[in-house]
């Protein structure tokens, strides 16, 4: 079943959502590394957990052998657009502004849940075909 694989994604969607729209006010004004301030850094875990659960519940889901077969594809698809989304949100109801780095951040975070994904699920299948 889709929404069974996909509910928690789904959930933590939400939940992003609404951390974003308190991120000026609650994020400490840090600096990761002594370079990296410390909300581009949140931006990118969030993605990068986000992705990397839409990915895998992409790839558990029978209901569509496209998407089943492509999840990388179609997780990178919805998490850039919810990415975007965030930020066009912030920016025309919140009068906060459109950060490019944010944007940035969201991608990378994409890009690395995404590997993550590759990386654990190759592992996997070699394992399975050694036994």
């Amino acid at each position: 079943m889709y929404s069974r694989y996909n509910l928690f994604a789904f959930l933590l969607g939400i939940i992003l959502f609404f951390l974003n729209l308190y991120r000026n006010q609650s994020l400490p004004d840090l600096q990761m590394g002594g370079w990296l301030p410390f909300d581009k850094f949140a931006h990118c875990v969030q993605f990068i957990v986000l992705s990397f659960i839409t990915t895998v519940g992409f790839a558990k889901q029978s209901e569509s052998k496209m998407i089943q077969y492509n999840p990388m594809q179609y997780s990178m698809v919805i998490c850039g657009i919810f990415a975007i989304i965030l930020e066009l949100w912030q920016f025309c109801f919140l009068y906060q502004y459109f950060q490019i780095l944010d944007s940035l951040a969201n991608f990378i975070g994409i890009l690395i849940g995404i590997l993550i994904f590759l990386l654990i699920y190759k592992k996997i299948n070699l394992f399975s075909k050694i036994n």
